[in-house]
């Protein structure tokens, strides 16, 4: 086998490599992307809003769970 030959051989494995990789993604579906992405993104900024203004507070609120209750203290 000549030099040539084996540069063909690479080229075409890689091809194939990409035909199969392309094939795969094609199968994949979509149910990452939501119909309503606009709007819950505007909902997840508000939730991150309200968490960065909870960072800002001066007194940092403590919550407990257990038995059926939930305290949050503010000190």
């Amino acid at each position: 086998m000549n030099f040539g030959t084996g540069i063909l051989i690479s080229f075409v494995l890689f091809a194939v490599f990409i035909a199969v990789l392309a094939a795969l993604c094609m199968r994949e579906g979509e149910e990452l992307v939501s119909k309503t992405y606009y709007n819950d993104e505007l909902h997840f900024s508000e939730v991150m809003d309200k968490r960065d203004n909870a960072d800002r507070l001066p007194h940092k609120p403590s919550v407990e769970a257990g038995d059926g209750n939930v305290r949050v203290t503010f000190r």
